[in-house]
């Protein structure tokens, strides 16, 4: 379960329609149980139209400091109706150094610091106004800026760069503070561009790598990238945009990427993201939701240059998931799990954490708290986060690696390390597909489920019940997680 805008968020979903001729009621029970206490305990029902019910304070239940349990229950509603049951929630007391906990062999650490004021940030938009950006495309990228510079809050800052045939600067590349006068005025602005021209991507990015090193004032700097990805001008080899980018940024900044259109070069847009520690999203029509989630995963990070070291003697270091990472931004959570050597086991466990804040640079110190029951999911969650980096991993190979030879070779070995522990763990991946037994009257049948219909694997406890036969497929789902 991963923490989005300050909490945790849990969802059951029930179809009906796979209930057959039985009454459709059913009781769902969610169980929370957190040591460290929890809050902001929020549950509601959302039927297949979208219609919001919060659910009655009544059947959130036990609610202490560290558990709860919420209840669902209904009886009358249309059994052609689809139901989201979702409750969120977050915990309390978050050292900085992170929550490390220790389990038979295995280790995870979880860093969600609540108590550091968010960084300044200074954001740096790279527009295409190229002839390829007409109409529909050009509309979506002044849609996008509308959100990415409202978005902003006044401490931070902003530049904008514009390219067609040739580079173009807002403000003569000046940084400007994202105060509401100042937020208008650069809409005014983007509202007046214009599409024509050739598309010189290559300079454009160059330019604002160039301009990132003077806005030494922000804590945070990063570049949002906004094209249909397609170079005609200039440099226009991919393979030479993408090496001369990672040249030009020598502050390691992360260049996220917006392409715009069904026909967008998504391939190399993805490419400059993935090689310079971002990611990227195709916009297309009527996916103005997609905007919000994008700018909502730019928010200014509470740490930044995140990076957690453990004691060789104890952890076996090539267990270790991803110990690093660019930014941890407000309202997100960084997890990192791994073994314990053999021997290690006579050695204390301690995590040394280091990382940039609005406080100056952090030097920290983490230990397990082995007074502290050990959760049996540690090990399980240790194997779902090196899968989901095996994959992650295997794309960034096969967007980045141009030898299609060597990237062959390391997404092979990469999806097999992934397959073997999907398999190990019974996890749902696009490498391996789910089979549930369910009962019916006359026979035992195996039905082949979709991965997209798997829920989040978690560290917290869910235990569902109903009055029908299909609960056999819903106890599952909180086992396994689609990546």
């Amino acid at each position: 379960m991963e923490r989005h805008d300050g909490l945790y968020e849990h969802v059951v979903r029930i179809d009906p329609s796979q209930l057959g001729d039985s009454e459709f009621a059913f009781n769902a029970v969610v169980n929370v149980d957190d040591p460290r206490g929890l809050k902001d305990v929020k549950a509601e029902a959302v039927d297949n139209l979208g219609m919001r019910t919060s659910i009655d304070e009544n059947n959130v239940n036990n609610y202490d400091s560290n558990e709860f349990n919420v209840k669902f229950f209904n009886p009358d509603s249309n059994p052609d109706d689809s139901l989201r049951f979702t409750i969120k929630f977050d915990v309390r007391d978050r050292p900085l150094e992170g929550e490390l906990i220790l389990c038979q062999g295995f280790f995870v650490h979880f860093l969600a610091p609540s108590a550091l004021k968010a960084m300044t940030q200074h954001k740096i938009f790279v527009l295409d106004t190229s002839l390829s950006m007409h109409g529909g495309r050009l509309d979506g990228l002044k849609k996008a800026m509308n959100d990415g510079l409202r978005s902003s809050r006044s401490s931070d800052s902003f530049t904008i760069v514009t390219f067609n045939w040739r580079v173009q600067l807002y403000n003569e590349g000046k940084a400007v503070k994202a105060t509401k006068a100042n937020v208008d005025n650069a809409l005014n602005y983007v509202k007046g561009l214009t599409a024509h021209g050739s598309t010189n991507i290559n300079g454009g990015l160059l330019k604002a790598l160039e301009l990132e090193q003077r806005a030494d004032f922000a804590e945070e700097s990063v570049v949002v990238f906004l094209t249909d990805g397609q170079p005609t001008e200039g440099v226009t080899r991919p393979e030479s945009i993408l090496k001369n980018v990672k040249e030009a940024n020598v502050n390691k900044v992360s260049i996220y990427g917006l392409a715009f259109g069904s026909e967008a070069d998504f391939g190399l847009v993805r490419a400059i993201s993935a090689g310079n520690r971002a990611f990227a999203r195709v916009f297309a029509d009527n996916s103005d939701n997609l905007l919000g989630d994008f700018f909502k995963s730019l928010t200014p990070p509470v740490m930044s240059d995140l990076n957690v070291d453990y004691d060789p003697n104890v952890v076996d270091l090539d267990s270790v998931t991803r110990n690093s990472i660019k930014s941890l931004r407000e309202g997100r959570e960084f997890i990192i799990a791994g073994r314990i050597k053999p021997a290690g086991g006579r050695h204390r466990l301690l995590a040394q954490v280091r990382a940039r804040s609005a406080r100056g640079v952090l030097a920290l110190q983490a230990e397990p708290d082995y007074r502290r029951t050990c959760p049996n999911i540690v090990q399980r969650l240790w194997a779902f986060l090196s899968v989901k980096e095996f994959l992650k991993e295997q794309k960034n190979v096969l967007a980045t690696i141009k030898d299609k030879t060597l990237a062959k070779t390391l997404s092979e070995k990469l999806e097999k390390k992934a397959m073997g522990l999907s398999l190990e763990y019974e996890f749902v991946t696009p490498l391996t597909s789910l089979v549930v037994n369910t009962a019916d009257e006359e026979s035992i049948q195996r039905k082949s489920v979709d991965s997209r219909l798997v829920e989040d694997f978690c560290r917290y406890t869910f235990h569902i019940t109903t009055t029908t036969p299909y609960p056999s497929i819903i106890r599952e789902w909180v086992r396994l997680k689609k990546f």
